[in-house]
């Protein structure tokens, strides 16, 4: 391993009982960040032999990752078997034994390309999900016959700011004086104030300048600086300080004098430092989880690891260079983000009304309570737009702030004007996929101002309203309306799948993708839609200049970017921006009429499907495409071509023993694909969900191994919370869809909860299910049914809207009054589908629990039925 000479290096020592493993290990410290590199090779072929150097390969990488800082593991492993989107391979020991050893110690594999012949040997596997930045597979170096695989690294620029002692004032809401806040803002005379204000904006601007100067004057500043401590870079607090420069003192006196009362001394105070670090961990760990916040616990976990998980620290600029400098990367992204906007072509398709004259919407009515009720539902977040005023402090003073933001909110609407403050927004690159120094794999999230967005709210609701009154918005769409989810949109989708399947029809589904469709939408073809719902007057004036005239810029840490103007898209992370793209999309359905073809929708998620039989084909969904290609046109919505697929749904009986059509959009033809993520769920063309399965319980297992590894705390009440905060949701998402009746599939998700609650203190003795009754929990297997049976009770009760062909049961003396019908199947899948699986359940509950008279009150009689015949592990 070759290392540059301006890098300081230290080689980690490899224990003797692994001198036979080819394996070297250094530390390399980079802008106060240290990275444990980690080298090493396998010998192709496997024996029993081979089988126990990989197995002390496994203990050696264990003892080596046994440090806090970030770890990189790079050679040539020969294992070219393993599919490396989802981490599964070949059911053998040496391949178990890797993937069990990656999985549990939540590393990342990289390398994507093959590096010898069509095979992936080389890997690059890493602590952090983040870390490597533009890998490439290239030329062999010199005579070898592996290709040489290179690799940028993401530094963490924060530890180098606050290393080199920038400081940087910041105000510290969470020590606000509420109190003195809530008597400053009680005091003043708001009505002798706005009568000298004649504008939304010199309103606006009044109620700015009162709010800052009590932040002034009540909130207290802080400083980032470099008062870091040397202990995995934690910042603690200044109790914490003292003790830890208490002890340093003792010790050193002790050193120095050699007096045995000063070595007590120094014992003394050394445990209390210990108590007091710990008790401080697990109050940060417990505020962590009590948060609930994915984004903050990968934060974390992050800054545990010295990782970082915002912008790359390089960026790629438009000749292909590399940029580090955040104002350079600020640019680059401002640029990327302005160029997807659209140029309205002054057209306007011809559009019917979808609800009669005497139908509209055109009045918002603002109340200091309504305005009150709000600013109290509030998250209570720090972070501040670009009016500076965070929801925290919003939400203290709900009931001070309610009567002048509703004087606000109400002359802004009737002038149809909104401040200018409002109409700016502080854009944020988020990461989603492929290489971090690419602009093209980041989304814009726009962080507007707190108080636009409480009178959006307001507006959203009221709207919303309205819409679901008069059924105006179409049920094949689910994305942002209440009582509709992702888990219903798959189930209805699967619930026609599965009755094609069952009756040996070929089903092909088209996945569409529009490009960038939020950033996409012209304003002057939505307004256009608008009033075909019959929005009209002040609030189609007020939405009108709501969406014009905006501005963004964006900002990365410090460092913001020239402000360039909105010309078109709803506003990603406002609040009227998702209801607004529903109703710009809403009409899709309606394209198809007179085709056997079936639409569904989420958000901007749109997918066709139309079945035929062995003998004929079908016709239809290509005219269904044409169409949709025509309205994308009409309407500006420009679709990804690359990124469209088709999934064909057959039994492998009839698959091969007829012709099938192909697709094609603007001359481009589909690919056809065996497995698509639909909503974040794997399917599959034979409707299994095997692969899905692998990759959450590989996902789950990543999760909960970065758990024991980061949190400091050994507490099995707080690791137990963990876990059911951050890991069982990636084991539970949409399980009705996909539950599992094979044995093998149902112990492989129970295993995480198996293993992890196994490595809780005080449980290794104990068999699996005595470690469920000794935690307080259930089993998977058994939360899954009765998730199940919860959905089951929304279905029957119309809490929910899916549309499944329940069949209910003649009215019995036993059992209970709701009872279903199952339906007898030949496959699998529609024998195992979710209206089948819940029946016998269903059934054999009583009628005090099928009649409960809310979803709560069937969860509390659920915990006391005893379901364990329905299940497995118990």
């Amino acid at each position: 391993m070759f290392c540059r000479n301006d890098v300081s290096v230290e080689n980690v020592a490899i224990p003797q009982r692994f001198e036979h493993v080819e394996v070297v290990c250094i530390d390399i410290k980079v802008k106060g960040s240290i990275y444990r590199v980690i080298g090493y090779y396998r010998p192709p072929g496997f024996s029993t032999v081979d089988y126990e150097y990989v197995q002390d390969s496994i203990r050696c990488f264990q003892h080596l990752c046994s440090t806090p800082h970030t770890v990189v593991i790079m050679g040539d492993f020969n294992i070219p078997l393993v599919d490396w989107d989802l981490y599964s391979g070949p059911d053998t020991l040496m391949y178990s034994a890797f993937l069990h050893f990656i999985n549990n110690y939540g590393l990342h594999q990289y390398v994507n390309k093959p590096t010898r012949g069509d095979k992936i040997l080389d890997i690059v596997l890493s602590s952090s999900a983040s870390l490597v930045n533009d890998m490439q597979v290239t030329a062999p170096f010199s005579i070898n016959d592996h290709n040489s695989v290179v690799f940028n690294v993401n530094g963490n620029e924060e530890d180098e700011n606050m290393s080199s002692g920038n400081l940087n004032a910041f105000y510290d809401y969470a020590r606000a004086n509420k109190d003195g806040l809530r008597s400053f803002f009680a005091n003043v005379k708001w009505d002798n104030i706005f009568q000298y204000c004649f504008t939304v904006d010199a309103c606006c601007e009044a109620f700015y300048d009162i709010f800052h100067h009590a932040v002034k004057l009540y909130v207290p500043t802080c400083h980032r600086s470099g008062t870091y401590s040397k202990l995995k870079g934690v910042k603690y607090p200044r109790y914490v300080k003292k003790l830890m420069a208490k002890k340093t003192f003792l010790w050193r006196k002790w050193k120095a004098l050699r007096v045995p009362s000063d070595y007590e001394s120094y014992r003394m105070v050394a445990k209390e430092c210990h108590q007091a670090v710990r008790k401080y961990h697990a109050t940060v760990e417990t505020n962590l989880i009590r948060k609930n916040n994915i984004g903050s616990f990968y934060n974390y976990v992050n800054r545990k690891l010295g990782t970082k998980s915002a912008v790359a620290s390089s960026v790629k600029k438009s000749d292909g260079s590399l940029t580090s400098d955040d104002n350079e990367k600020a640019e680059i992204f401002n640029t990327f983000f302005g160029g997807v906007f659209t140029d309205d072509n002054g057209e306007e398709p011809p559009i019917l009304p979808r609800v009669e004259g005497a139908t509209h919407l055109e009045n918002i009515l603002f109340t200091p309570s309504a305005v009150q009720r709000t600013l109290q539902n509030l998250k209570p977040t720090s972070s501040v737009g670009p009016d500076q005023i965070p929801n925290v402090l919003l939400k203290s003073l709900a009931l001070e702030l309610s009567h002048p933001l509703c004087h606000i909110f109400d002359m802004s609407f009737k002038c149809q004007q909104l401040p200018q403050v409002w109409k700016h927004a502080f854009v944020t690159p988020v990461f989603k996929t492929g290489t971090t120094c690419e602009a093209n794999n980041y989304r814009p999230i726009s962080l507007t101002s707190t108080c636009c967005r409480v009178m959006e709210r307001i507006i959203n609701k009221q709207l919303l309203d309205y819409l679901l009154k008069h059924s105006l918005i179409t049920k094949e769409q689910h994305g942002f309306i209440q009582r509709k989810s992702v888990c219903g949109n798959l189930l209805e989708s699967l619930c026609d799948w599965t009755v094609n399947l069952e009756s040996r029809l070929i089903t092909d589904v088209v996945y569409i993708d529009f490009k960038k469709a939020f950033d996409s939408v012209s304003h002057t073809k939505l307004l256009l839609k608008l009033q075909t719902y019959g929005i009209r007057g002040d609030l189609l004036g007020w939405i009108t200049s709501f969406m014009s005239s905006r501005t963004q810029s964006v900002k990365i840490f410090d460092a913001l970017s020239s402000v360039i103007a909105v010309s078109s898209g709803v506003i990603q992370g406002s609040v009227l921006g998702p209801i607004l793209f529903l109703l710009y999309v809403n009409d899709i359905v309606d394209i198809f009429s007179g085709l056997s073809v079936s639409c569904k929708l989420y958000a901007d998620d749109v997918k066709l499907y139309s079945s035929y039989s062995v003998n004929m084909t079908s016709q239809d969904l290509s005219v269904a495409i044409d169409r949709l290609l025509l309205w994308s046109s009409q309407w500006q919505l420009k679709i990804a071509n690359e990124k469209c697929l088709v999934l064909r749904i057959s039994n492998h009986r009839c698959i091969n023993s007829c012709f099938h059509p192909t697709y094609s959009i603007n001359g481009q033809f589909l690919n056809t694909v065996s497995e698509v993520r639909d909503l974040g769920v794997i399917v599959d063309s034979s409707l299994k969900f095997d692969k899905h399965i692998s990759l959450i319980v590989r996902k789950a297992q990543q999760r909960a191994g970065l758990i024991l590894k980061c949190f400091c705390s050994r507490d099995k009440d707080l690791l137990m919370k963990a876990f059911c905060t951050y890991v069982r949701p990636l084991l539970e998402y949409s399980t009705p869809v996909w539950s599992p009746h094979y044995q093998y599939l149902i112990f492989k998700i129970e295993n995480v909860q198996r293993a992890y609650t196994k490595r809780l203190a005080g449980m290794n003795n104990l068999n699996y299910l005595e470690r469920l009754k000794a935690l307080g929990i259930s089993s998977l297997e058994r939360r899954r049914l009765e998730r199940d049976l919860i959905l089951c009770y929304n279905l029957l009760h119309g809490i929910c809207e899916i549309h499944l062909p329940f069949k209910l049961g003649v009215s019995v003396t036993r059992g209970n009054s709701c009872k279903l019908v199952k339906t007898s199947c030949n496959s699998n899948a529609a024998k195992y589908f979710y209206t089948n699986r819940v029946v016998l359940a269903w059934n054999s509950l009583s009628d005090t629990v099928v009649t409960a008279s809310s979803v709560n009150a069937f969860r509390k009689q659920l915990n006391n039925v005893n379901l364990d015949k329905f299940l497995i592990v118990g």
